[in-house]
């Protein structure tokens, strides 16, 4: 697929960009080098049971999110936006997109985990009515960091 490269490139400019103030670059490297090699961007893009968005400008991916279609409770496993593109619209409109596709396919829950140090995505989150139900740890490839579980009812 001819967008696994930008996709790469959204991502590790959104890792550094969000995460490097409390993630050292070794875990985020680690986590990197596993969930964004080539061969495994390309698996989660063109997986139809896991609907894979990617926002453009033009013909430049600008961000992307990926939805895991459980049912009644859905969870949203990634949403990215470029660092430069962010507080336009377009997480929004990645958000809203697979939350729709999410309930045409039975969900009528999304659940999400946010780091616990991520405060522009639970910002983010927060001004779309997810609420905090809980915390867990994350095991990382090269760590562990705390994070927050959100969940927003779908519309009917």
């Amino acid at each position: 697929m001819s967008d696994v490269p930008d996709i790469r490139r959204v991502a590790r400019r959104s890792w550094f960009d969000s995460y490097a103030d409390f993630l050292s670059t070794t875990v985020i490297e680690a986590e990197l080098s596993t969930w964004y090699t080539p061969d495994a961007v390309e698996t989660a893009v063109t997986d139809p049971t896991r609907p894979y968005f990617v926002a453009v400008d033009g013909d430049i991916v600008v961000g992307y999110s990926k939805g895991v279609a459980d049912t009644p409770v859905a969870d949203l496993s990634t949403l990215y936006v470029s660092p430069d593109c962010q507080h336009g619209g377009v997480g929004t409109r990645l958000l809203e997109i697979v939350s729709d596709e999410l309930e045409s396919r039975g969900a009528t829950t999304l659940e999400l985990t946010v780091f616990a140090e991520n405060d522009g995505a639970i910002g983010f989150y927060e001004a779309r009515g997810f609420e905090r139900v809980g915390e867990q740890i994350s095991e990382l490839e090269a760590g562990s960091a705390p994070e927050y579980v959100y969940r927003t009812e779908l519309d009917p």
